[in-house]
């Protein structure tokens, strides 16, 4: 998620243009784009009358951040955000609690989806075509659901993953003047052929090329990068326990850009007890259906 661009004096959007011969014809976006531009317009307001470093969305932004980074209890945000509200004037727009720090950013509709997947990860449920509402695995019989014994036949899911849907992600690198233009920095921008000095400079890219010559004809279609690995979430002393993150990265930035945290999309979480190995294809589904 991109969060550098969103204070009130740097979030400015493109609007879309198309080329008719050599001249540019300015088009009007669709619903769910001005949506989104009328939203961002809204919480961009700056955070009190004459305040110039923070709006109501970079201040939830900054505050959720401070949260995740230090591990903070969601009591202590309350307290928190309740503390820097006081501080300010009366007509602050800080929000009060965790629930309205969550709802704000939620507009940006950045959000995640959850989905059933089979313990030993042979299956996903996540469409109709795809087994969707079953109840067991149809490869290893296990079932979906357990039954918590504490509150009689309660179900509870086994196992799930997170998917970050990355379609919105991407459109956001294009909505931005700050990040549109670089977009087409590595078809744009002449490098000495001889020095490798960005991932389109190597011979996979280059054979790519060769191969889809329609997709390589239009600077702005997004090269991606993607990489997968796992760690214990719980440190070195905790119980034995993997968990995967699948990352996507674009690779039409400068290398400046293109390698900096901010464009690195945490794509899919796959929780599981150990390495997922050949069946990390299965949690791939989602992410290979959007591509």
């Amino acid at each position: 998620m991109i969060t550098d661009h969103v204070g009130p004096s740097n979030a400015h959007c493109m609007q879309p243009e198309s080329v008719i011969g050599s001249e540019y014809m300015e088009e009007n976006p669709d619903l769910e784009t001005q949506n989104f531009f009328n939203m961002l317009v809204v919480a961009q307001a700056p955070l009190w009358e004459g305040c110039e470093n923070h709006s109501e969305l970079s201040a939830s932004l900054e505050a959720l951040s401070l949260k995740s980074g230090y591990n903070m209890s969601e009591g202590c945000f309350n307290r928190m955000v309740q503390l820097m509200g006081e501080a300010m004037p009366k007509d602050h727009r800080m929000v009060n609690n965790f629930f309205q720090a969550k709802k704000s950013v939620e507009k940006l509709g950045l959000g995640c989806t959850k989905i059933d997947c089979c313990p030993k990860g042979c299956m996903l449920y996540y469409r109709e075509n795809c087994h969707k509402s079953r109840t067991n695995c149809f490869i290893c019989r296990m079932e979906r659901y357990k039954t918590n014994t504490r509150k009689g036949f309660d179900k509870k899911i086994v196992k799930k993953m997170w998917y970050f849907p990355i379609i919105p992600r991407l459109r956001r690198l294009y909505f931005s003047v700050a990040t549109a233009p670089h977009l087409r920095w590595h078809s744009e921008n002449q490098r000495d052929p001889s020095i490798l000095s960005h991932p389109s400079d190597g011979e996979a890219c280059k054979h790519f090329d060769r191969m889809h010559p329609d997709f390589s004809q239009d600077p702005r279609n997004v090269r991606l990068g993607l990489c997968a690995n796992g760690f214990n979430p719980f440190g070195q002393y905790g119980k034995r326990y993997s968990c995967w993150p699948v990352i996507l990265t674009p690779y039409n930035p400068p290398p400046s850009m293109c390698m900096k945290r901010e464009f690195m999309f945490l794509t899919i979480l796959v929780p599981v007890p150990s390495n997922p190995k050949h069946k990390i294809d299965v949690f791939l589904q989602p992410l290979i259906d959007d591509l």
